[in-house]
């Protein structure tokens, strides 16, 4: 991609392996789907129920009936979408319908949330809006212990895909200081391309809507949940200028498409340092005294 090795790029494996056991101390109820809202208490998240163990609840976490849920559900929209807990990539998204809904056996589901669909702004009109435009946002806790974007990207569809998938996705890297496209985007092969493949759509000039009170929201958000050191937010601003998130990452942050076209993008944080400190951490063990905390904010 670059044509050059930079000093500073960390590899997804050694992000996976060494930096998110450390950095995050939440990574087990990542894909739990339905605490989102109960985390980050905002009506951002566009959660109307949720399915656990084989029933289905309402956002407060009482049972509900699927006539009466489908009646509440579909006097707000025409359709809705199920996610599966731990999906990812665009895939264990599923839209249904009114009778499709009722159809379902909920009992014999997995858990995940059902959520409402995001009319995204008018700024998306010509960018395939109905299929879920988003907004990756990398937040990190710097060492001072202040939440900070490192990067952020535009993801869009292909005319193949009725939403954001990870296998068809064009992204466009955003300026995290002013919400500004880059000239550039790239699909899914890292191509590099000045407009959309499929609309046309040319990207210079075009600044992201809303984004400074976005992502200054989304760093008060983390600062307040401290739990783990980053997060990868997938947001989205609506046709009525509010913020909506579709969810956010905690277990697998994917750093790789960032670092591949614009990173380094994680200096500073002392992440290049986690090795040797569970190294020494293992041989220390016995002694009891393997606990570091002088690395990067949360970290071991």
């Amino acid at each position: 991609m670059r044509g050059e090795f930079l000093d500073g790029w960390i590899p997804f494996s050694y992000f996976l392996d060494e930096v998110l056991p450390r950095v995050n101390f939440v990574r087990e109820l990542a894909p739990m789907r339905h605490l989102t809202r109960q985390f980050l208490r905002t009506e951002a998240v566009p959660d109307v129920a949720c399915v656990l163990r084989g029933q289905l609840l309402d956002v407060q976490f009482a049972p509900w009936a699927p006539a009466h849920a489908a009646e509440s559900i579909f006097s707000q929209a025409d359709v809705c979408y199920f996610k599966t807990n731990g999906s990812c990539r665009g895939r264990g998204v599923v839209r249904l319908t009114r009778e499709e809904f009722l159809k379902i056996d909920w009992s014999r589901q997995p858990s995940g949330v059902i959520q409402k669909p995001i009319i995204p702004h008018h700024f998306f009109d010509r960018m395939l809006p109905d299929r879920g435009p988003t907004l990756r946002v990398m937040t990190v806790l710097e060492p001072c212990g202040r939440a900070a974007v490192r990067t952020c990207y535009l993801r869009l569809a292909r005319h193949t895909r009725d939403r954001v998938d990870a296998d068809w996705q064009f992204n466009i890297n955003v300026g995290v200081t002013d919400g500004r496209l880059m000239d550039h985007g790239f699909d899914s092969n890292y191509q590099a391309f000045t407009a959309h493949p499929d609309t046309g759509v040319e990207f210079q000039g075009l600044v992201y809507p809303f984004y400074e009170s976005a992502v200054a929201q989304l760093c008060r958000w983390h600062e307040e949940f401290r739990l783990t050191g980053v997060i990868g937010w997938d947001i989205c601003i609506d046709r009525d200028d509010r913020l909506r998130i579709y969810e956010w990452n905690l277990g697998l942050a994917d750093i790789r498409f960032a670092e591949a076209t614009r990173g380094p993008f994680l200096g500073g944080l002392g992440w290049e340092q986690l090795w040797k400190r569970r190294a020494a951490g293992a041989g220390n063990q016995s002694r009891g005294d393997n606990f570091r905390g002088d690395v990067g904010v949360g970290s071991e």
